[in-house]
């Protein structure tokens, strides 16, 4: 199932940034996949319709913003840590990303009223919305146990725990992490590929897991619908092309056809009255039965001599008809079926036959159809398979 559906995960994700200054907000975005090894390049965007229309629907996004209006604090992780942040307002009005080492926990968060009118845009031309995040928090998903890093924080780990988490007034352009160097935008933008291609389990971004899981869900439905629908809509075409040139293929042999039989139309005719000829005796010596191994009188002699005592025949229909007969209609008959229609005083001899017959070579099944109790005796109906 992990197979399957890696085959239909998003490969590449376009990250927009938002950089809140003075009440604007600057737009960049760039394409990202977990491959990438380069330094990532942003391009600048006047509108978030713009970003859309430059890389299009077929791919998932990630929002992360930065600037004013975000804030990072560091504090200890405990429940309702999110109201111990807002003061004066209500939780559910600001996006949350945060990172904890169980013990403390690294958050930034900012107002959903910034990225509010870009969602509606998004939900309007139906992106695949997989992220929301801010600050310098998703770098945090390419640490190690121990780590030292400066960019516009100092970040110091130590066994797993974040023990710095402080702003500096000079910006560092790159970092180590991990082994690696990183400028900011590399970071940030490898961190966010990290946490929706695996998630980690001490990083949370804006967007519920549930919301991430239905968003995954419908790329993944809406790219299966593209793949197949393209590739239906190819094998349609191919079967049109291919209908075209047989029918033009067929055409022509009928021409042909049509020009010899024009030239000796009498022999062909003829020739048609014998092969229909042939055609019918082929199947009234097929439905007489005297190509099969046994006769009808065969059967009848096994099944009567293998009859017990206490059973008795009401009727036994060798060969039944398929259909009613009718005026005009072919009378078929079906040379695989024998119905018997009786009565027995137990069911304890009719189950004795019934094995009986299941062990001549001949029989391929015994299927009891009906079976009722009256009295003395039960009336019965068998169906008795022969192989051919």
């Amino acid at each position: 199932m992990k197979i399957k559906t890696s085959i239909w995960s998003p490969k590449k994700w376009v990250i927009v940034y938002f950089q809140v200054a003075n009440e604007q907000v600057e737009i960049q975005a760039m394409v990202c996949s977990k491959k990438d090894t380069t330094e990532p390049s942003c391009i600048e965007f006047e509108s978030f319709e713009e970003v859309v229309k430059k890389f299009g629907k077929n791919i998932a996004y990630c929002f992360h913003v930065t600037g004013a209006g975000v804030l990072s604090r560091k504090i200890d992780y405990l429940p309702g840590y999110k109201e111990q942040l807002i003061v004066n307002g209500d939780k559910d009005d600001f996006y949350f990303t945060s990172y904890h080492d169980q013990s403390s926990i690294v958050v930034s968060f900012f107002r959903k009223s910034l990225l509010e009118r870009y969602i509606e845009i998004g939900n309007e031309l139906k992106i695949s919305l997989q992220s929301i995040s801010s600050g310098i928090i998703p770098i945090f998903n390419l640490v190690g146990r121990n780590e030292k890093i400066t960019l516009d924080h100092s970040i110091i780990i130590k066994e797993g725990k974040v023990l710095t988490f402080e702003r500096v007034e000079e910006v560092s352009k790159t970092t180590s992490i991990a082994n690696q160097y990183y400028s900011k935008l590399n970071a940030i933008s490898t961190g966010i590929i990290s946490s929706v291609s695996t998630p980690v389990e001490n990083y949370e971004q804006a967007i519920a897991s549930n919301d991430v899981a239905k968003q995954m869900d419908e790329f993944l439905q809406f790219n299966k619908f593209k793949f197949w629908g393209v590739f239906s809509l190819f094998f349609i075409l191919s079967l049109l092309v291919a209908n075209y040139i047989y029918m033009a293929n067929v055409n022509n042999k009928v021409a042909q056809l049509e020009l010899d039989l024009s030239i000796d139309n009498d022999k062909l005719t003829l020739l048609d009255r014998v092969r229909q000829e042939k055609t019918r005796k082929e199947l009234l010596v097929s439905s007489s039965g005297v190509d099969t191994k046994q006769f009808i009188s065969f059967y009848i002699d096994e099944i009567a001599d293998s009859k017990p005592k206490g059973i008795k025949f009401k009727t036994m229909d060798v060969y039944p008809l398929e259909k009613p007969l009718k005026v005009k209609r072919k009378v078929e008959i079906n040379q695989s079926k024998i119905e018997i229609i009786g009565s027995t005083p137990s069911s304890f001899i009719l189950e004795n036959w019934m094995d009986k017959l299941n062990r001549f070579e001949w029989v391929k099944s015994v299927e009891l159809l009906n079976y009722l109790k009256s009295n003395q005796e039960a009336s019965f109906k068998l169906l008795i398979q022969i192989n051919k």
